[in-house]
Parts: structure tokens; sequence; C-alpha cells
């Protein structure tokens, strides 16, 4: 079966499904948009949204391989998070492409790839890890104060992956990979013996 350009973009684009809040964009009314990761063949990295056609609407240019996103319930921005073991994470303004803040990982801290807005939009919570001790944790960033790291909470495990908030909006769910990484080993997993 022969796949076409749509159909893959449909199919296996691998982003995240933006509805209601991606309407206000200026895009087109009630039309769905998909937001992701990607890498060209010339080793560039972007966060990228397109249509469900295929039609590319956004390319920010990362300064690294990009993970996982984390779309903001009260606007139009989004959290693009380095691939793990990575020390940066931004913000972005979905209607105007624009990069609104740099956020680098603490001292002594790595992002895992993954965060989550709060229901209220005020803070970000960042799956982090402490390379010091191997500990996970997730970092709390104020929103309205330029995404100033505020404190963090525990994982309760290593590797904290992807992190959602349930229903509830107070419920915090983890998953702890449980794969110690660090910076400076780009892609090494120092505890396989152990894990």
């Amino acid at each position: 079966m022969a796949i076409d350009r749509r159909a893959f973009i449909r199919l296996g684009l691998g982003g995240l499904l933006l509805g209601p809040a991606m309407v206000m964009a200026g895009t087109g009314a009630g039309r769905q948009r998909l937001l992701s990761c990607r890498s060209d063949d010339s080793g560039g990295h972007f966060l990228s949204m397109v249509d469900v056609d295929g039609g590319r609407l956004l390319d920010v240019a990362l300064p690294g391989r990009g993970h996982g996103l984390a779309v903001d319930p009260m606007q139009l921005r989004a959290a693009v998070f380095a691939r793990r073991p990575g020390t940066f994470a931004w913000i972005v303004d979905l209607a105007s492409g624009q990069v609104s803040h740099r956020i680098a990982a603490a001292p002594g801290r790595h992002f895992y790839g993954h965060g989550q807005f709060t229901a209220d939009g005020a803070r970000l919570l960042c799956s982090e890890n402490d390379y010091a001790s191997g500990s996970g944790v997730i970092g709390v960033y104020d929103a309205a104060d330029s995404y100033r790291r505020v404190g963090e909470l525990p994982s309760h495990g290593v590797g904290p992956h992807e992190i959602r908030l349930l229903a509830d909006g107070r419920t915090l769910v983890i998953a702890n990979g449980g794969i110690r990484t660090h910076p400076d080993l780009p892609r090494v997993k120092s505890n396989l013996a152990s894990m």
C-alpha cells in the first residue's frame, strides 16, 4: 500500500493533536493542527505545526533535538523540551511562532524531554534529573515570572519521563523510566547493571 504525504502525516507524525485552543491561532476556524518536533536531512531541528492536510504552518528552529511538548490550556503557547539528557526548554507563541522564553536547565539538572502546564497555566512542570544523585525530580517554573524555577518535587524514582495531570487538575502522574543519564555523556545509560 502506497502512503502519500498527507496520509503519512495523518497516521504517523507522532505529534500532539491539538483541539479548540488552536482554532484561535488565526489559521482557520475549526481546523485541527498537529504539533511535533522534527529533524531534517541537514541536521536541523525544529518545532513544527502542520494542518491535517500536511500544510506546514509553523517551523521554529531549535538549538538541538526536541522531544516532548506541553500545550498551555489557557493561552496559545507551547513548551518544547530537549531530548534527554537535554538542557533546554523553550516557550513558543503558537500564533506568531516567536520564542518568548528560553529556559536553561538548573545547575546539576537536565531535562528528560517532557513537561506539563498546570490546569490554570500558572506553572510549568518539567521532568528532570539531579545527575549527582541520579534522583528524578519535577522542576516547577512560574509562568508569570518569566518561567523562573521556583522549586522542585521528587519524582520518587529514576529517570522521570512523561508526566501528566489527571482530570482533577491536581494529581500528577509520573512515568519513571529507570534510566540514569548525564548531559556530559549524551545517550549513555549509566545504570544498566542496577536498573
